[in-house]
């Protein structure tokens, strides 16, 4: 099975009686048909079957339809130079989004999706190699997401409904939610005996705000306890709730931003969840949920774009400086000579067990 949108090699091995060109014809389950040609002599060389990736090659990146690209569509990339023959991960602002896998030479191609309501501005895709190979590049979002600006991340503590003590340490806990980690999580109790819906999360700033904006972060690597349906309500002292907000989240590992519908002043937020994405599932768990506002007397803070990091070299590798030209370079024309004093220009060249590779695009999206 192929993957839409990959680029393929395809191989195949075939001894021929005799010396001569040879018509190859691929035809493809939709019903496309590749013609090609192979010519096969006596005592050619094998073919090589794909560069390889060296220790001191860097890895490229680049997006071939442009750097810029609207929420809820697809952002084209063209990658070279990483692990060949491997699965690598995809990355947007350090969530894992997905993986591809590299053909022989450590290249290949992708639709990195782009989700609604990403918000606008800079953003930072990581396309990264079990082998720690690593290329990174910075893309542009046009949204009418804002940007998640004054994050409140310092001085937050939680209390849930309930807390699964039987996760390990921080995750289960209440903490977990609010500790600027969305690799830990918080999760409901879900044995002995399972706490159902609804689960209520409360979330104390530490001092008091004027918010503007919540992002929510649902548990990585594992869709259980994904939360449909909440609602926000916030208070000054812990006691008197008011401004009740419902939200509706989609079922994503992506971070969503949730702008508020009224700038409330407060310091708690209850977040009653009132549904799951599953319905089967009566637990919940978050990953990371982070407040945005600003206190009595505070400016904005400013927005730092993301930079992209290039992957080192080991320190074996040294760059040698070309030389400088010195005259006007002379070309040797080569000559070949074919086995029992016979020649021929065939489009490709073989031996009898040709295994020359035909690329395939793959189609869909």
């Amino acid at each position: 099975m192929l993957t839409a949108g990959g680029l393929y090699d395809l191989r195949v091995s075939h001894a021929w009686s005799h010396t001569g060109t040879f018509p190859i014809t691929v035809k493809l389950s939709d019903g496309r048909v590749l013609v090609t040609s192979v010519a096969v002599r006596d005592g050619a060389p094998a073919q090589p079957t794909g560069p390889v990736v060296g220790p001191c090659d860097k890895p490229t990146v680049s997006f071939p339809s442009g750097s810029s690209v609207r929420d809820d569509s697809r952002l084209g990339v063209s990658f070279t130079h990483l692990t060949p023959n491997t699965w690598v991960d995809v990355l947007i602002d350090g969530t894992k989004i997905g993986t591809v896998h590299t053909n022989a030479s450590g290249s290949g191609t992708q639709d990195v999706p782009i989700t609604y309501q990403t918000p606008s501005g800079a953003h930072l895709l990581r396309i990264a190699g079990p082998d720690g190979r690593f290329v990174e590049k910075v893309f542009t979002v046009t949204s009418k997401t804002p940007p998640f600006l004054n994050a409140i991340t310092s001085g937050v503590t939680a209390k849930a409904s309930s807390e699964a003590s039987n996760e390990t340490a921080p995750n289960g806990r209440a903490s977990a939610a609010v500790d600027g980690n969305p690799n830990t999580f918080w999760h409901s109790r879900w044995e002995a005996p399972v706490a159902t819906y609804p689960h209520t999360l409360t979330v104390d700033l530490g001092r008091e705000y004027a918010l503007s904006a919540m992002r929510w972060v649902s548990r990585r690597g594992n869709p259980n306890g994904r939360v449909k349906t909440l609602v926000l309500a916030f208070s000054t002292d812990g006691s008197h709730w008011t401004g009740k907000q419902p939200v509706t989240l989609p079922s994503s590992s992506y971070p969503t931003i949730v702008s508020l519908s009224k700038q409330a002043d407060a310091r708690y937020v209850r977040i009653t969840m009132t549904s799951p994405q599953d319905a089967s599932q009566p637990f919940a768990a978050i990953g990371e949920v982070t407040f945005a506002g600003l206190a009595n007397g505070h400016a904005d803070q400013p927005r730092h774009d993301p930079t992209a990091r290039t992957w080192t070299p080991p320190a074996h590798c040294q760059v040698t400086p070309e030389p400088s030209p010195t005259g006007r370079p002379t070309t040797t024309q080569p000559t070949t000579t074919a086995a029992s004093g016979s020649t021929a220009t065939p489009t490709s060249t073989a031996s009898q067990a040709s295994t020359r590779p035909t690329r395939l695009p793959a189609t869909g999206r």
